[in-house]
């Protein structure tokens, strides 16, 4: 039988943008105002489990989300 390890490395890497949309959000003082929501998901051939919980920013609404963000995570390497 023939074990196979997986051993997690932390790198930081840049993550590419998977997702833009809008969303309502309480902002206290202001109410409720409309945001950018900037969704980004790591390939899951890096890591499988970090690809099913994406980095999200929320940024003003209607400014454009940058195509790639850096983030610091764990890598599989063989």
């Amino acid at each position: 039988m023939l074990i196979e390890t997986i051993a997690m490395v932390k790198m930081i890497v840049s993550v590419a943008l998977t997702d833009v949309s809008a969303a309502h959000r309480y902002i206290n003082g202001y109410g409720t105002v409309l945001v950018t929501v900037c969704e980004y998901r790591i390939d899951p051939k890096l890591n499988y489990t970090q690809s099913w919980y994406p980095w999200v920013t929320e940024i003003p609404y209607g400014h454009s989300c940058p195509r790639t963000k850096r983030v610091e995570t764990y890598i599989n390497k063989k």
